[in-house]
């Protein structure tokens, strides 16, 4: 599962079992990668709430111009807030989109 919020660019991966060493590792992610990975995550979870597909939330949202126009442009105000918030505040927007586009 995508965790809550991606506030440390470094991605930890504990005990990293190589050679019979152990070891630490981290990733940089750039700001870009963040961001789509924000992206991303909340697809998902719009598509738990709604209980229907990845593609088909993907679809929803990119019809509602949500993608790059909501979700990506507003992440530094979305990502602070619970992903309970995120989702929900989300969903009903979506409804609204999608209700003036028919």
């Amino acid at each position: 599962m995508i965790s809550r919020c991606f506030l440390d660019i470094r991605i930890r991966f504990l005990e990293l079992h190589f050679n019979n060493v152990v070891m630490d590792r981290y990733i940089n992610l750039t700001e870009e990668e963040i961001k789509l990975g924000f992206v991303s995550s909340c697809v998902e979870f719009v598509a738990l709430k709604l209980k229907t597909s990845f593609q088909d939330a993907y679809q929803r949202l990119k019809r509602a111009d949500m993608l790059k126009n909501y979700i990506y442009q507003c992440y530094d105000a979305l990502h602070s807030d619970s992903r309970e918030n995120v989702t929900d505040e989300l969903v009903n927007l979506l409804i609204r989109r999608e209700t003036k586009l028919v």
